[in-house]
């Protein structure tokens, strides 16, 4: 009797492993998580957590985008405000599919009277200008400005693709000596429907110095397509631009 419940017992306990090694086989399997660039490990040949060998390269972890312009243009004269911003990706190994920055305006008192957020993308060794035309803020209760960038989202170079938005017919001019147009055509060289342009004008004076901003958007331009495009400006100190030092920026959705 007691010979037959130690069979049993046996016969139980070699069940259960087969079971077990059974889960065991199934888990390993199925339900691993096989390892990635982004499982807060250094595996699969990786030089440090999820970056380097197949991941993205540990330099990334090292960079950060240049914020290298942010001021304002006093519209004091109809109480509004345009902020100029300028971004600048300090490589040419890497580029910056995505950035969401953030620009927090303050008066005299401390308070935040404006906030002003948007999401852009630089090129290897570009930068991306931003203007925030006629912000309905006072030039002259701004006491100072906040800019914050926030996920970067880098790409190595083999992955970046240009724009394909060419810009062509550009004019400068002045209308009634109190106003500046800037006209031109935009051409959609690729064959993928560009789903928004945004384009910003910068001027300059003779001394080559920003002295404001301004911009425009296209909704779409579909591929292998052409569409004008218009830019006002209505300074306080016309006198001080130089129309020939104009430079036009695209940033393009697709």
């Amino acid at each position: 009797m007691a010979s037959r419940r130690v069979k049993q017992f046996a016969y139980g306990l070699l069940y259960l492993l087969i079971v077990a090694g059974i889960a065991v086989i199934v888990r390993s399997a199925f339900l691993t998580v096989p390892p990635t660039c982004s499982d807060g490990r250094q595996n699969q040949g990786e030089e440090d957590v999820d970056c380097g060998g197949p991941c993205m390269s540990c330099k990334v972890n090292d960079l950060s985008i240049i914020i290298k312009e942010k001021r304002y243009f006093d519209l004091s004269r109809i109480g509004k405000t345009t902020f100029y911003l300028q971004f600048e990706n300090p490589t040419t190994e890497f580029w910056v599919k995505k950035f969401d920055y953030t620009l927090n305006v303050y008066n005299k008192l401390g308070v935040k009277v404006g906030s002003f957020s948007g999401i852009s993308s630089l090129a290897p060794g570009g930068k991306r200008p931003v203007a925030i035309v006629a912000a309905n803020i006072d030039a002259r209760d701004i006491s100072r400005t906040d800019l914050g960038i926030m996920d970067p989202e880098w790409a190595p170079l083999v992955e970046y693709h240009v724009d394909g938005i060419s810009i062509t017919d550009m004019k400068t001019q002045s209308i009634s000596g109190n106003r500046i147009y800037v006209s031109g055509v935009a051409t959609n060289n690729v064959a993928a429907t560009a789903k928004k342009l945004d384009i910003t004008a910068i001027f300059r004076d003779r001394e080559a110095q920003i002295v404001n901003a301004s911009m425009t958007t296209i909704d779409e331009i579909p591929p292998f397509s052409k569409k004008n495009f218009e830019i006002f400006l209505t300074p306080d100190q016309i006198s001080q631009i130089d129309m020939t030092k104009t430079e036009l920026f695209v940033e393009v959705t697709r």
